[in-house]
């Protein structure tokens, strides 16, 4: 492997597999995919909601929600955009480093059981945010536009990122039971 290439992760690896974890990881990678091609939408239309909104007020025109449109998009973008990346391994990571392979992928397998309850908990939590605001309809203020199917997207790309951390997690797993 060249310097220049990326580490292969293990929900890649995983996804190569012709087994239920396999199937979960493509699962994932699929979903994460066409979420962050949705993500990828929602950020054009953002840049050209600003564009054009600096544009015009140039020429004393100003568009109303336009605040109010760009934060409701980029819930979907950042809500995919985690899962993606995490399956990647893109995220930063502090880890320990030791000598022992063995020792190191229970270390490993510890950090990610800590990432997994971590991401497990915020996106529960999240959840009920979303069940309460959607009893509450919850909606903006001077559009009137529901916020209910974008936390939806939020709290279905932080599954993802929970279902990402706990593919790595078997795969790291793995690596202690073989060693």
């Amino acid at each position: 492997m060249s310097e220049l290439s990326e580490p292969e992760s293990a929900s890649i690896r995983i996804a190569r597999e012709k087994n239920l974890w396999g199937y979960l990881a493509r699962a994932t990678m699929l979903l994460t995919q066409a979420g962050n091609a949705l993500g990828a939408v929602f950020l054009i239309g953002i840049m050209v909601l600003i564009v054009v909104n600096v544009i015009s007020r140039r020429f004393g025109f100003l568009i109303p929600g336009t605040y109010e449109m760009i934060e409701i998009m980029i819930i979907v973008t950042a809500g995919f955009a985690m899962a993606y990346t995490a399956l990647r391994k893109g995220h930063t990571q502090v880890g320990f480093e030791i000598s022992s392979g063995r020792k190191q992928a229970v270390i490993d397998a510890l950090v990610g059981c800590c990432e997994v309850i971590t991401v497990a908990l915020i996106t529960w939590n999240q959840f009920n945010v979303l069940l309460d605001k959607i009893r509450l309809g919850e909606e903006t203020e001077l559009l009137h536009i529901t916020y209910a199917p974008f936390r939806a997207l939020w709290v279905f790309g932080l599954l993802l990122l929970c279902v990402a951390f706990l593919i790595d997690l078997g795969g790291t797993v793995g690596r202690v039971v073989k060693k």
